[in-house]
């Protein structure tokens, strides 16, 4: 209590394996729970399963991510609430020994009963930086960029995910062509057309009549990645927030139904996966049935069916695992006005910035055309309250700004009358592209706002 308090400065502090009832924390110095930090995207990805919240510590890369999110201090605590078994006694100090070991990390101080490590050149709560990399396709591309140049560092650009499910690229459309670059991360143009589509994009057993598959809802990341390890599959992707739903035994079915609007014309599309290229699966709808056979196996691939002409009302479909494994992540049928629509806007994303294509054959090629940023910059700010924070002072109106708080959409910028949303930064964090003009702005939690409006609406009445 008495260390971290007289420690000056903004910071969090992780504890494992969770966080005592009583430990020292306030709005500038936050306490996370350990177990817990596998909700983030980066550290479920380090992790192979559910079993064992804190794999990802073997990984050095957790140092990079640590920094990142300004946490200073890791505090192995140990457990407060009950005594561990012998077995229970080997796992713990196998893993602190692990944490012993890892580069970046110093001991604070040797005279507590547990070790305190702590991290120096962290990151403030709110930073700037000159690029945004747009990936289109999985997590995956941090391993990737790293292998590719040496001076890679996590904290020098920005990252943000098409397929994660928590924004829409044509976000994207006002921004500047310099300030970012889109990078296809073993994907395809229409990987990229289909994200503009995904608010149409429906879970394999919404509105099912009958379902023989197995169903993993997106919170369920961990589950269904070891579920696919044991089938021999390592999965790096996202799931648009879907989750999945997979088979691996013949003839199992998924039948549903789904509403259409209006007579028109239609497109249908399917995003799955394969383990071999010869398993087959086979959809059947509006009187017409097709095969999906995988282009490239192990990876979630877009199949399309077009020129259906449908009838308004209730549409029948059904998937069916004639042979092999297989994993559907959504489906969709989008009118052929959107799917035009959704194509142009794809074209023009990829005209107005710079694209990089990253498929593990041309990756040192490829490599060369991507700008990797030198560094990030500071930023001065002021924390008003927790919900608000003051920026003063910035001149560099170029770039992208990080908050580190976890991501919600109701975190905004705010530049007098002008509101920008949060954009979701290496899928766990907030991101805003940086306002035209101006020294002075807020970032705030619009939630907050309405609370005090409907405060005094309460005390009027």
């Amino acid at each position: 209590h008495k260390k971290i308090e007289s420690d000056n400065g903004i910071f969090r502090t992780a504890w494992f394996p969770e966080r005592p009832p009583f430990v020292y924390q306030t709005n500038q110095k936050p306490a996370l729970d350990g177990k817990y930090l596998t909700n983030f995207r980066p550290f479920a990805t380090l992790n192979v399963g559910t079993f064992d919240h804190f794999n990802f510590l073997n990984s050095a890369e957790f140092v990079e991510w640590f920094k990142l999110l300004g946490i200073k201090y890791l505090i192995f605590s140990g457990e407060q609430r009950r005594s561990l078994d012998q077995e229970e006694i080997h796992d713990w100090d196998k893993m602190v020994g692990t944490v012993y070991k890892t580069k970046g990390l110093k001991i604070k101080d040797s005279s507590t009963s547990f070790p305190i490590y702590e991290l120096p050149e962290i990151k403030p709560r709110i930073f700037n930086v000159g690029k945004l990399f747009v990936v289109v396709g999985g997590d995956d591309v941090y391993r990737k960029l790293r292998s590719l140049n040496e001076k890679f560092s996590l904290g020098n650009q920005a990252f943000i995910f098409v397929e994660d499910g928590k924004f829409n690229p044509d976000k994207l459309e006002s921004i500047s062509k310099d300030s970012a670059i889109v990078i296809f991360n073993n994907k395809e143009k229409i990987d990229l057309q289909m994200s503009f589509l995904q608010n149409y994009f429906l879970k394999l057993n919404e509105n099912s009549i009958s379902n023989q598959w197995a169903n993993r809802d997106t919170s369920e990341y961990l589950k269904w990645k070891y579920e696919f390890l044991v089938n021999g599959i390592d999965v790096k992707e996202f799931d648009y927030g879907k989750g999945v739903s997979f088979s691996s035994q013949p003839n199992e079915e998924v039948k549903l139904n789904v509403s259409i609007d209006r007579d028109g014309e239609y497109v249908f599309a399917i995003r799955s996966l394969a383990k071999k290229p010869d398993d087959l699966l086979t959809v059947e709808l509006a009187g017409k049935k097709f095969d999906t056979k995988a282009i490239s196996p192990e990876k979630f691939e877009w199949f399309i069916l077009d020129n259906l002409s449908l009838k308004k009302g209730e549409t029948p479909i059904v998937i069916k695992n004639v042979s092999g494994f297989h994993a559907v992540n959504t489906i969709t049928i989008v009118s052929q006005r959107d799917w035009l629509t959704a194509d142009a806007d794809a074209r023009q994303l990829i005209a107005q910035f710079k694209t990089v294509n990253i498929d593990g054959e041309n990756d040192a090629r490829e490599a060369k055309e991507i700008i990797f940023p030198n560094g990030w910059n500071t930023v001065d700010y002021e924390m008003v309250d927790p919900t608000s924070y003051k920026v003063k002072n910035l001149f560099n109106n170029s770039g992208w700004l990080v908050f580190t708080n976890a991501y919600n959409s109701n975190w905004q910028l705010v530049d007098g009358v002008n509101r920008y949303n949060s954009l979701p930064l290496y899928s766990m964090v907030n991101g805003f592209v940086m306002p035209p003009g101006g020294s002075n702005f807020y970032v705030s939690y619009k939630p907050q706002k309405d609370a005090i409006t409907g405060f005094y609406i309460s005390i009027f009445f």
